[in-house]
C-alpha cells in the first residue's frame, strides 16, 4: 500500500516518470488502486494505446469507486485519442456513478474534466454549465485550487462568450 501511496503523491505532483516504475510494482503486486492510478499514469505520459489497453484488461474486476475512476480514466483516454463522442459517454457515465454513490465532491472534480472535454468539442454552453454545477460541490477550503480551477474554466467561457458582467462575478469570487 505505501507503494500506492508514493506512485499517487508522484502522479499528483507530475512527477510522472517517477510514479511510473512505483505505481507499476504496487500494480504487479496486485493493488488495485494502482493499477487504475497506473493506467492514468500511462494516459498522463502520452502512452495513449499502452493506457486503453491496460484499462482494458483491469476494468472487469473493479467495483465501485476504483470502476468509476478507471471508467473515468478509460474515457479521458479515448478522448484524447480523437474518440470524442466514446470518451464523452465513459466520462459521463462515471459521473452519474460518483453521484449516485453520494461523492458529490468527486463528482464535481469528474463534471470539471467533462467540462474541459465540452470545450475542446465547441460546445460551451454545456461546459459552463457543468463548471457551475461543479462550483456548488468545490470547497474554496483548505485545498482551493479545484475551485479556482473550475471558475478559471468558467470565467474564460465567459470572456470568450462576451458575457464580461458574468465574467466579472466570477473574478470577484475568484480574488475572495
Amino acid at each position: 500500500q505505501a507503494l500506492t501511496w508514493l506512485g499517487v503523491s508522484l502522479l499528483r505532483l507530475g512527477d510522472l516518470h517517477r510514479a511510473e516504475p512505483v505505481l507499476l510494482r504496487a500494480h504487479l503486486a496486485g493493488i488495485l488502486e494502482a493499477s487504475v492510478e497506473y493506467g492514468n499514469t500511462l494516459r498522463a505520459l502520452g502512452r495513449l494505446e499502452d493506457a486503453t489497453g491496460h484499462f482494458a484488461v483491469i476494468q472487469p474486476s473493479l467495483t465501485g469507486e476504483l470502476a468509476l475512476r478507471a471508467q473515468r480514466w478509460a474515457g479521458v483516454t479515448a478522448f484524447q485519442m480523437g474518440q470524442a463522442e466514446a470518451g464523452l459517454s465513459s466520462v459521463e457515465q462515471a459521473w452519474h456513478g460518483y453521484l449516485t454513490l453520494g461523492q458529490e465532491r468527486v463528482a464535481a472534480n469528474v463534471m470539471q474534466t467533462l467540462a474541459r472535454m465540452y470545450q475542446q468539442v465547441n460546445q460551451s454552453n454545456r461546459a459552463a454549465r457543468l463548471y457551475q454545477q461543479a462550483l456548488a460541490y468545490l470547497p474554496g477550503t483548505p485545498n482551493p485550487l479545484p475551485r479556482l480551477s473550475a471558475l478559471q474554466g468558467l470565467l474564460d467561457l465567459q470572456i470568450l462568450a462576451g458575457l464580461f458582467q458574468e465574467a466579472e462575478h466570477t473574478l470577484t469570487e475568484a480574488r475572495a
